[in-house]
Formats: C-alpha cells, sequence, structure tokens
C-alpha cells in the first residue's frame, strides 16, 4: 500500500491544525513500551470512568507515531501532547510508522514537512481556482509558517521528497479554449472534405 495525496490529506484533516512538526516521538523512546504503557494508562482512566457512565477510550495501536509540532515544543508542551488521552497529534498509519523504521528523524520531518506544505499548495490552488473563492487566509498563514521552517533550518523546499506523489490531471484532449463548439465542428469537416479531394 502506497501513501498517497488523498490518505494524507485525511490524516491532515484528522490532526487538530496544520503546522510544521519538529520531533517525531517514536525517535526518543521504546516505542512498544510506550504504547503498552499509554494503553494501561487508559485501562486504569477507563475503570475510573465506568463507576460514572462514561464510554471506554480506543486503544494505541503499535503502528502509530506521535509528532510534535514546532509550537508545542517551543512551549514546553510535550508532556502534555505525550499524555494526551484524546491522541490529538498521534497518527494510526501503518506506512508512516514502517518509515520511522527505515529513515531519520531528520528526514521523517523533512518529508513530512515537504509533504504538509504540498497538501497546503494544493489546497490553496483549489481554493483560488472554485467558483465560491472562500477566503484563504488561514491556508495563507499555514504555507508561510511551513515555509519558514525550510527557511530556519536552510533547507531548499525542491530538493526533499515528499511521501506522496502529487498527481496532475494530464490534458487528456478536448476543445481548446476559446474555440465554440460550432467552430471547431466546421474546421474538421474542412479538414475531413480536404482529406478527401487530396486522395
Amino acid at each position: 500500500m502506497k501513501l498517497t495525496a488523498k490518505r494524507f490529506g485525511n490524516i491532515v484533516k484528522n490532526l487538530p491544525g496544520i503546522s510544521s512538526i519538529s520531533k517525531v516521538w517514536n525517535y526518543h523512546c521504546d516505542w512498544e513500551a510506550f504504547v503498552n504503557w499509554h494503553n494501561d494508562r487508559l485501562d486504569f482512566l477507563d475503570i475510573r470512568n465506568e463507576r460514572v457512565g462514561g464510554r471506554p477510550a480506543a486503544r494505541l495501536k503499535k503502528s502509530s507515531i506521535l509528532i510534535i509540532p514546532g509550537y508545542v515544543e517551543d512551549n514546553n508542551m510535550i508532556d502534555d501532547a505525550r499524555l494526551d488521552v484524546s491522541r490529538s497529534w498521534f497518527i494510526e498509519n501503518k506506512i508512516l510508522y514502517e518509515y520511522t523504521n527505515d529513515i531519520s528523524e531528520k528526514e521523517f520531518i523533512m518529508r513530512f514537512n515537504k509533504s504538509l506544505y504540498d497538501y497546503v499548495c494544493k489546497e490553496i490552488d483549489a481554493v483560488k481556482y472554485s467558483k465560491n473563492q472562500i477566503p484563504s487566509g488561514k491556508l495563507q498563514g499555514y504555507f508561510h509558517e511551513i515555509s519558514e521552517w525550510f527557511h530556519l533550518e536552510i533547507i531548499n523546499i525542491q530538493d526533499v521528497e515528499p511521501f506522496f506523489e502529487l498527481q496532475y490531471r494530464k490534458n487528456v484532449g478536448g476543445r481548446p479554449l476559446g474555440k465554440s463548439k460550432m467552430k471547431t465542428m466546421k474546421e474538421d469537416k474542412i479538414m475531413e472534405l480536404y482529406e478527401v479531394y487530396i486522395r
């Protein structure tokens, strides 16, 4: 299975916000032990919640990652993100988890931020060319924040490979812009008659 732009878009939509990441917690601990500790903690909280009629929380899968955005690290809120029961910054995706086993943290962060950058650019383009013209000030803010991260790290955005390949629509033919259907039909008929005349 491959990580596509649509799958990555769904991952981003489930995050509490779009922000460049500065850490991936999988690289800083024994991940399997952390997942077991987190799930044991949830079991304890579920026992307390059963007394008041609460629902049990979903368990964390081992094939997940915990991303730490830059502003979380800057404000010393890493423990808040790590201990968050709602798991806001946890991403349960087997493909991204496999990447944490295959590549270094620095490369993972660069590629994840590049994927975020491409996602935001695609969303900005979609807003620009849509008919309802939704204001994209928030998207522009995300764009500048991610671009600034690359600038501060002295990394050329174009040199970084994202986790997914952007698929652009190919020109599949059809009537050229600016020509009416009647004019196109007329030109086709003239060419057809010309070919018959030459033979």
